[in-house]
């Protein structure tokens, strides 16, 4: 997927997420988002397993020492990744989409395990 789209694509994810009353931050690479992790610690991690200074499943576990409950989400376009146990380690898997229900859904369940759906 070009820079472009994937620009496009976290502006989407993160105006939806917004709009629901998350508060969201994001990062270019993997050593940004760890250091913003470091300095507050969020609930829940939106991630990609390609990323342009290491590999995903070494952040993630970078991301799982720093706060061991953190909830994960893998969000990607290379749907091989879902084969390797590392991804295990998340709490959910979902393809890329412009379509952000399932994101947003998956979000919400794993934040709000008891929340009824409207």
């Amino acid at each position: 997927m070009e820079i472009w789209r994937l620009k496009q694509l976290c502006k989407r994810y993160s105006s939806r997420l917004s709009a629901l009353g998350y508060t969201v931050t994001w990062a270019n690479n993997g050593e940004s988002a760890l250091h913003q992790f470091k300095e507050s610690p969020s609930d829940l991690i939106i991630m990609d397993l390609v990323l342009p200074d290491s590999t995903g499943f070494d952040y993630l576990q970078k991301f799982i020492d720093v706060k061991r409950d953190v909830k994960v989400v893998i969000n990607t376009d290379r749907d091989a990744f879902k084969a390797d146990f590392h991804s295990w380690f998340a709490d959910a898997f979902l393809m890329k989409s412009a379509d952000v229900t399932e994101l947003t859904e998956t979000v919400d369940t794993i934040l709000h395990p008891g929340k009824q759906a409207n």
